[in-house]
């Protein structure tokens, strides 16, 4: 069986089958006493029982009448219909402009909100008076004489007046207007005692909502346009005022320009041409001029010159030349310098030479001349330039109120641009209905409904009413009854009954045979197989490495009985914690395992655990304790102990160890922790579970039974252990007011092979 289902047959168990109901008694006795504890729910329901059955005639005679006053009301009470219409209001519909998008950035319920004022409208006097207006809920007016119409007088008026508002608070009763949860469905639904007329109302209201809705849209889009219309033409006046403004400024500061651009920037740019042009000139004639004062003979440099005629005539003479000196240097190679054509050819030469001086003379002139000219310009460009530029500058001092004027006027235009816009939609929608509301579902006269069926039903429940509450007048009455008898003595409450004697037993009370439960069966461990040290960290901490294990949450099940336990018989006030011994009543049944993870299990929990090892014979807690966990001192039963931190519960739980060597550890922590001593258990922790010896050691258990709150055995399978659970207990002197249970062991083969690890 497992844990689940111990718990399971625990609950299910009769209250003779309980510690608390069996007593301080043998098993066989003590029954009696707890079946016999008076139920005062029980004798209320017998006394109410008994007054029932004496006035039943009452009772039906109340049903009857009560019943029949329901059926004659349903005959008598006029039947009153509920004519229903269903209307959709879209908020997103409600805009100004059809070019309007949806805003987004809105709060988060203002689309209800927009509903539920319409649903205000909907029942407010405007629409209301209109459907009465409509459907001739109030008398005609008498019909006036041919001819012109008479104006109304004052009392005619007023008594028309105090009928509409008569037929207005009656409406006003009969219509409801409700909205669907999370939608925009809006209910509009009339009572009337005629089902055609209910219908009639509640599709007039509807009617009369749209109309009232449709003519306030409508107005409020002819004041629009008509407001726009007028933003429109002053902002036409002032766009043409500005723009008359801007130009008459351009004229009185020279800023008329061509193409965008002033005068004075068109000249700048002019001037700056002709002063480039002038100053290429002048580099050119300057250039000239230095190559016609190196004279240069040849007719290569001479071609540079220009092909202007100076320069074609000095290049023929320069050929001349040449030629010249050719033919004087054959003749003289041929006759010799004094010959007479050799004299005659020198002669030419010289002439070639003179000449060719005149046109270099006249060449230099003609440079010097166009250079002083390039020059002249030049300046004048330079003066014209600095003129325009001074200009530019005054100039300039009136484009920030220029680019001002630009910048309303530009944005004149587009406002101009946008009130026209919405003016022409504006006009538009004060031409058109566009309702922001759907007819999902128009009213339909209800069925009309036969009084039998209903006089009968209100007949029986008037019955089951009335019966119902002279059977609660009754009680009452018995009620009073009964306490007017307590206090003025006329009856007795009957003597309670006398437990029935208990066998005779040769025992004293504290020694008796007890009746012990079992809380769980503990299935085995599976995986903790492997080397020695590392199978029995791994059967001590079962709970924490494998948490939803069957062990697991069999241990987890004996930890929640043994705190419900100890709420039901301990105070929290008491500021100690709970103690829980644990042994076994056979070697090798599985206690240190059980012990070690009900620690575990309760550190999971938040709790403040303590694990005392006080099997000396066999110590096994400590092999599950690492070698580096914080170690420190704590007083208890007026001996100094080591007290290790486990991990990793390092906050929450703690282990004393058995070890043979204690004084020179707890010598050795002295030196070097640096955690303070615990002065003793009450105060410091909330679970204490003491891993005590097996039945061998009795007096090992007797010493260690009186600190304990709770006794958990282990019992083995081996035959006749389980019954001899209650004679250990009573041998090792186990007080009474402790909670005494026992939990089987695992299989034998798998006990025996944890114990080996």
């Amino acid at each position: 069986m497992t844990a689940s289902q111990t718990m399971a047959t625990e609950g299910r168990r009769s209250p003779a089958e309980t510690p608390e109901a069996t007593g301080p008694g043998p098993s066989d006795g003590g029954n009696d006493i707890a079946n016999d504890v008076p139920n005062p729910w029980r004798e209320a329901a017998v006394v109410l029982g008994r007054q029932a059955r004496r006035h039943i005639r009452l009772l039906a005679a109340a049903g009857l009448v009560c019943g029949a006053l329901a059926g004659i009301s349903k005959f008598v009470l006029p039947t009153t219909y509920k004519a229903s219409a269903q209307i959709l209001i879209d908020p997103q519909e409600f805009r100004s402009f059809d070019a309007d998008a949806p805003t987004t950035t809105l709060e988060a319920n203002s689309a209800i909100n927009y509903v539920e004022s319409q649903m205000g409208v909907i029942g407010s006097e405007r629409v209301l008076l209109r459907v009465i207006r409509d459907q001739g809920l109030v008398n005609a007016a008498a019909p006036q004489p041919e001819g012109e119409p008479q104006p109304e007088s004052a009392d005619a008026r007023r008594a028309r007046d105090l009928a509409e508002n008569k037929a207005l608070l009656g409406l006003q009763k009969t219509v409801a207007i409700t909205r669907a949860e999370r939608s925009f469905l809006v209910n509009i639904t009339v009572s009337d005692k005629n089902p055609e007329r209910a219908a009639d109302l509640a599709n007039a209201v509807v009617k009369a909502y749209g109309e009232v809705n449709a003519m306030d849209r409508m107005a409020s889009a002819r004041r629009l346009a008509a407001d726009l219309n007028a933003r429109v033409d002053n902002l036409r006046q002032q766009l043409g005022e500005s723009e008359t403004k801007l130009l008459n400024f351009k004229i009185e500061h020279n800023l008329v320009g061509l193409n965008d651009k002033a005068i004075a920037e068109r000249r700048i740019s002019e001037a700056a041409d002709a002063l480039t042009a002038a100053e290429n000139r002048e580099a050119q004639a300057r250039t000239r001029l230095k190559q016609l004062e190196t004279a240069p003979s040849d007719i290569g440099a001479v071609a540079a010159f220009g092909p202007d005629p100076e320069s074609r005539q000095l290049q023929v003479l320069i050929e001349g030349r040449a030629a010249a000196r050719g033919e004087l240097e054959e003749l003289q190679s041929s006759l010799g310098d004094l010959h007479p054509a050799v004299v005659a050819g020198k002669a030419r030469l010289r002439e070639f030479d003179r000449r060719i001086s005149q046109s270099l003379a006249g060449l230099r002139r003609s440079a010097r001349s166009q250079l002083a000219e390039a020059q002249a310009q030049a300046q004048a460009m330079n003066k014209k330039l600095a003129d325009l530029a001074a200009e530019t500058t005054r100039a300039r001092e009136f484009e920030a109120p220029l680019h001002e004027m630009e910048s309303d006027i530009e944005a004149k235009r587009k406002a101009l641009t946008v009130l026209q816009t919405r003016w022409h939609d504006a006009d538009d929608m004060s031409r058109r209905e566009a309702p922001n509301f759907r007819i999902i579902s128009p009213a339909r006269a209800p069925n009309t409904q036969g009084k039998a069926v209903g006089a009968v039903t209100w007949t029986v429940a008037g019955g089951v009413i009335g019966s119902a509450l002279a059977l609660g007048g009754l009680a009452l009455a018995s009620m009073f009854e009964t306490a007017k008898e307590a206090e003025t003595g006329e009856t007795q409450p009957p003597a309670p009954k006398s437990p029935a004697p208990l066998p005779p037993s040769s025992e004293p009370p504290a020694t008796r045979r007890r009746t012990l439960e079992c809380l769980a069966e503990l299935p085995a461990i599976k995986g903790a197989a492997g080397a020695p040290d590392s199978a029995a960290v791994a059967l001590l901490s079962e709970a924490y490495r494998r948490p939803g294990s069957p062990f697991s949450a069999a241990v987890e099940a004996i930890y929640d009985r043994l705190e419900a336990e100890a709420r039901k018989r301990r105070d929290d006030d008491e500021g100690r914690p709970l103690i829980v011994l644990v042994a076994a009543t056979w070697p090798r049944a599985g206690a240190s395992t059980l012990a070690a993870n009900l620690a575990r299990v309760a550190a999971a929990t938040g709790a403040r655990a303590l694990l005392i090892d006080a099997h000396a014979a066999h110590p096994a807690q400590h092999r599950a304790a690492p070698d580096n966990a914080p170690r420190t001192l704590i007083e208890a039963a007026g001996q100094t102990r080591p007290l290790l931190r486990l991990t990793p519960y390092s906050q929450s739980l703690s282990l004393i160890p058995s070890l043979p060597d204690e004084e020179s550890v707890c010598a050795a922590i002295a030196e070097e922790s640096v955690f303070q001593p615990v002065a003793g258990i009450n105060g410091h922790f909330d679970f204490v579970v003491m891993d005590g010896p097996d039945a061998s050691d009795e007096e090992g258990l007797r010493d260690l039974v009186a600190a304990a709150d709770q006794i958990l055995l282990v019992v083995s399978n081996e035959p006749g252990d389980e019954d001899d659970a209650p004679d250990l207990l009573r041998r090792i002197g186990a007080p009474e007011q402790a909670f005494a249970a026992f939990v089987r062991a695992a299989p034998l083969d798998d006990a025996r092979e944890a114990e080996a690890a």
